[in-house]
């Protein structure tokens, strides 16, 4: 999943081995996002906002799913 504000960037995904993974970019002093700020201290909120944002759509979407395939 990816998500972004005007200056932020989220990224939640799943990699093989290693579960799930994710990277937080701050795009106004990384506009090129090659530094992952998801565990500096500075950014703790953000990211905590970003893992609400992305449960919910997580939640929102499997409801959608379910309700197709109750219709079927």
């Amino acid at each position: 999943i990816m998500l972004r504000s005007s200056d932020l960037k989220y990224l939640r995904y799943v990699e093989d081995s290693c579960g799930c993974r994710e990277k937080l970019f701050d795009l106004r002093k990384d506009p090129g996002e090659f530094c992952d700020v998801a565990g500096d201290p500075q950014y703790a909120d953000a990211l905590r906002g970003f893992r609400d944002r992305a449960f919910a759509r997580t939640i929102d979407a499997s409801r959608s799913i379910l309700e197709r395939r109750l219709h079927f």
